[in-house]
Formats: structure tokens, sequence, C-alpha cells
């Protein structure tokens, strides 16, 4: 999906935003591809899992997508992501 390795590790906001950058400018910027959470989000204590859809603006079917767990501290605040895609 653009990336040069299957493991991609951000740490810090500067990482973190340049990751989300990149995805944006390689998928939705050029208007071609809007990513959505998929309606099966559950929770346990401190971790969420969800999944996500890489979909053609003009519709049609997912043609990315994966599961994403991400892990809370007491304030609510995301201390780690793992992404495992798919499709």
């Amino acid at each position: 999906m653009g990336f040069p390795e299957q493991v991609l590790e951000a740490r810090g906001y500067r990482e973190l935003e340049s990751r989300v950058t990149r995805a944006h400018e390689e998928f939705v910027a050029p208007g071609e591809f809007t990513f959505r959470a998929r309606p099966d989000a559950v929770r346990l204590r401190d971790v969420v899992r969800f999944t996500w859809e890489m979909v053609p603006v003009g519709g049609g079917e997912a043609v990315g997508g994966g599961d994403e767990f991400v892990v809370l501290d007491a304030a609510g605040r995301i201390t780690a992501d793992y992404q495992f895609p798919w499709l």
C-alpha cells in the first residue's frame, strides 16, 4: 500500500503526523478513495478493536481495509495502535 516495509512504526506526534499526511496524500487527496470505519467497534478495558475500509469515492466495494487495535491510557488517549491490513 505504498509503504516500503510491512511493519511501519511511528512514535511521537511528528512521526504520526507524517504517516497520516502520507496516507492522505497517496489515497485521499487525489479524490479516488475515502476511509470509513465499519460498525463493529468493541472495547474491553483499555483496548478498542474495530475494522476499517478504503472504498472508491464514487462507490463500489472496498479495495483495502484492516483490523485495528488501539490501547488507551487512563485519560482515554491512544498509547499504541496496531493495524493488520487485509484485501
